[in-house]
């Protein structure tokens, strides 16, 4: 269904301004929800809203992010000239022509970039896939894909015997890549998210919280 979307306000932390979106939901939700879109604060609501109280709570709401490192001086900082980016934990520059130099490759920083740079760093991911797979006596039945996702770092699905990496986690070091990798190859023991579940995550990975934490707060190398 269509929604629909009006900017409300908006709210400035350091030297960056993010708008405040609000999204009326056209279904029932029973709840109003307060989310931050790495370039955009976000309300999404079924009720009509309070739009003075709705931007205090979205003040309050940034606070937290910015205290607990969801948003710090490097995310801002990035969001401002976005002149570089990170490939597997290091930080490369973009140029003139908006290309990235990486090895011995230039790939452009347009609508492809994801697909093209996974072309050439795919069998250093695979090589960490295949690591954790035979650690953890998982036998070779997954496939391993990357596409755009919004929501998730990973999936494992049973039909397909695909695990699915999110193309964000291409800007983080191959260690952060691993917990995620590991969270999605544990499934094939447990498909949920039990104590049993995390019990066999923290048995090959005991630092999975801390890497998992540096994920969820941008830091990446």
């Amino acid at each position: 269904m269509k929604k629909k979307e009006e900017v409300i306000g908006k709210i400035v932390i350091g030297n960056r301004e993010f708008p405040i979106l609000f999204i009326k939901k056209k279904y029932y939700q029973k709840y109003s929800y307060y989310r931050f879109k790495e370039d955009h604060f976000e309300i999404t609501s079924y009720f009509k809203i309070n739009k003075e109280k709705s931007i205090e709570k979205i003040e309050e709401f940034a606070k937290k992010l910015v205290k607990s490192g969801v948003i710090n001086e490097e995310v801002i900082e990035e969001k401002l000239n976005n002149e570089y980016v990170y490939i597997l934990g290091e930080k490369y520059f973009i140029n003139k022509n908006n290309e990235v130099l990486y090895r011995d490759f230039k790939i452009k920083k347009d609508d492809k970039y994801y697909k093209n740079l996974i072309k050439i760093i795919k069998k250093d991911i695979e090589e960490v896939f295949d690591k954790y797979r035979i650690i953890m006596n998982v036998p070779s039945i997954y496939k391993l894909s990357f596409r755009d996702m919004k929501t998730r770092l990973g999936t494992n699905s049973k039909k397909t015997n695909k695990i699915t990496l999110s193309y964000f986690l291409l800007s983080f070091s191959l260690e952060e890549i691993s917990s995620v990798i590991v969270h999605e190859l544990a499934h094939y023991y447990y498909f949920d998210h039990s104590k049993n579940f995390y019990n066999v995550i923290y048995t090959y990975m005991p630092n999975y919280d801390y890497l998992n934490k540096r994920i969820k707060r941008r830091i990446y190398k």
